[in-house]
Formats: C-alpha cells, sequence, structure tokens
C-alpha cells in the first residue's frame, strides 16, 4: 500500500506484508512491490518512493533492493532500527528494459 501521499513534494512511502509464512521465498513480495511501484509511476507525478524496513529483516531488504531500492538512511523509532530505503522514478527507468523489468526478463530468458 501507499501512504503518506505527498504530491507537493512528489513521493509516498511504500509499505508491503505478506503475514503468511507459508508465502514467503516465492517471490509474491517482489512481484507485489515491483506491480505496485510501476502503478505508482505511471499514474501520478510522484518522482520518489521511499520506504522504512527493519535492520534485521534481510528478507525484505533482497526484496526491495531486487525491485531497485537503494538504502538512504537509518533511523530509531520506537526502539527499532529501520533502514530507510528510496527509489526515484528515473532510477526505476534505468532498471527496465524494452519496458519490462531486467529481473522478469533474465527470468524469462533462463527458462
Amino acid at each position: 500500500m501507499f501512504y503518506d501521499i505527498d504530491e507537493s513534494n512528489k513521493q509516498a512511502e511504500l509499505g508491503i506484508l505478506i503475514g503468511d509464512k507459508e508465502y514467503w521465498d516465492d517471490g509474491y513480495g517482489t512481484d507485489a512491490v515491483n506491480m505496485m511501484v510501476e502503478h505508482i509511476f505511471r499514474t501520478s507525478n510522484l518522482e520518489r518512493i521511499y520506504l522504512k524496513t527493519l535492520d534485521w529483516n534481510v528478507r525484505a531488504q533482497r526484496c526491495f533492493h531486487k525491485c531497485g531500492f537503494v538504502d538512504c538512511d537509518r533511523i530509531t523509532k520506537n526502539g527499532n532500527e529501520f533502514i530507510v530505503m528510496e527509489l526515484y522514478r528515473k532510477q526505476r527507468k534505468h532498471t527496465q528494459k524494452n519496458g519490462k523489468d531486467i529481473n522478469q526478463t533474465s527470468i524469462s530468458s533462463a527458462t
């Protein structure tokens, strides 16, 4: 989901939760994030999407890195350490090839 949408600063925060462990490690998170990012950049004038993930949640960090997000800050909130990650519209364009995400292209060509 997107929240804290700030049209004047052209940014929004992204959040995702896959609560059922049965669905972890199957690529659903990466697919969901890629689809949400693609949607927001196609349907809005936002230039930046950011998120916060717990510093110990390496699985989530891998997912977000696969989707093009980069680490930009570390914060402490309510005693928890978070990594702040961001993705700019112009970065997203560089991670795409012929209208397809590079990760999807390489998976398709490998099968």
